[in-house]
């Protein structure tokens, strides 16, 4: 997979994950607001070096 396909998996993933997070009333905690392409850029950071993102992100799946 080459990184202009790496970035675009990782982008789609962000958008789903925000489609689909819980409000954050639900978790009774605030969170930072991160836009999708900040999210995005953390999962290929990740991916790519095993780099933890300098924010929690914490997501449930059901």
């Amino acid at each position: 997979m080459t990184d202009e396909e790496l970035r675009k998996f990782c982008l789609e993933q962000a958008v789903l994950i925000s489609i689909n997070k819980k409000s954050l009333n639900e978790f009774g905690r605030i969170s930072e607001s991160i836009s999708l392409f900040d999210l995005s850029n953390m999962i290929f950071q990740y991916i790519k070096s095993g780099a933890k993102p300098t924010v929690k992100i914490s997501v449930s799946i059901d």
